[in-house]
């Protein structure tokens, strides 16, 4: 499972090893920061992150509002920016909101407020994904792009081809990687819209499995062996999953 990256831009080095250790603590991914706009450019191309936060003044002629205006006119606006400044004035703020940031914070900033506005940043970013187009976001998922779950009191990115086998326990539904397990409140029903359904099929009311995930069937007993978990088939999946995956006698 992967950690959410984020990129820091900032030119005090006091501040961005305090910052980077902050979001350690909150074990998000943090590449190493950056202090100008030139080498934030380079180092988001390279790495993709999840989520940026940047200082409004840095070293160089362009500051942290100038680099979020360039990734908004390219195929970087996708990704959620949060301003993180010790400037208070009225023309700074509104600079920055016409870039459209999920969070303009002063510093010094405390962990409860930059916990939020990052859980805040990425859920209303993969809402706003999902609102778009459900082909559209079916497509980029085959693709093989990541989820955001909230659980635990925390985000969580998981990639989908990583998620093996998916559980129906009440209300919720436990996905199972190869190193984890995340209790997520949606049902199977809705699960199944964000998946690619060539890849998870559905052996039992309660249970989806990722094709690829799949060690052996046991046919006498219908039972789906995978690394992480043992799966039932039921009698109404049986003939599908079988079809599903070119079985031959």
């Amino acid at each position: 499972m992967d950690r959410i990256n984020i990129l820091i831009l900032e030119d005090q080095p006091l501040h961005a090893a305090k910052l980077e250790l902050l979001l350690e603590e909150m074990e998000y991914g943090v590449l190493p920061p950056v202090d100008n706009v030139a080498e934030a450019i380079r180092v988001f191309h390279a790495a993709s992150p999840d989520l940026l936060i940047l200082d409004v003044m840095v070293h160089g002629e362009a500051d942290g509002i100038d680099f979020a205006n360039q990734l908004r006119n390219s195929d970087g606006s996708h990704v959620p920016i949060i301003f993180l400044t010790s400037m208070n004035d009225n023309h700074t703020f509104d600079r920055a909101k016409e870039t459209s940031p999920y969070a303009y914070l002063l510093k010094p900033v405390d962990r409860f407020s930059l916990q939020h506005a990052i859980e805040l940043a990425l859920m209303k970013t993969y809402a706003k994904r999902e609102e778009q187009t459900t082909k559209a976001l079916e497509s980029a998922l085959q693709s093989g792009h990541n989820l955001f779950i909230k659980a635990n009191k925390k985000l969580h990115k998981v990639r989908v081809q990583d998620i093996q086998v998916i559980e129906v326990e009440g209300r919720y539904c436990q996905l199972y990687t190869q190193d984890k397990k995340l209790l997520v409140r949606a049902s199977l029903s809705q699960l199944l819209k964000k998946l690619p359904a060539e890849q998870f099929l559905q052996t039992h009311r309660n249970y989806l499995v990722n094709a690829e995930a799949i060690i052996d069937i046991e046919l006498e007993d219908s039972v789906v062996n995978t690394a992480v978990k043992e799966v039932p088939i039921s009698k109404n999946y049986r003939s599908l999953i079988l079809k599903n995956l070119d079985f031959l006698k």
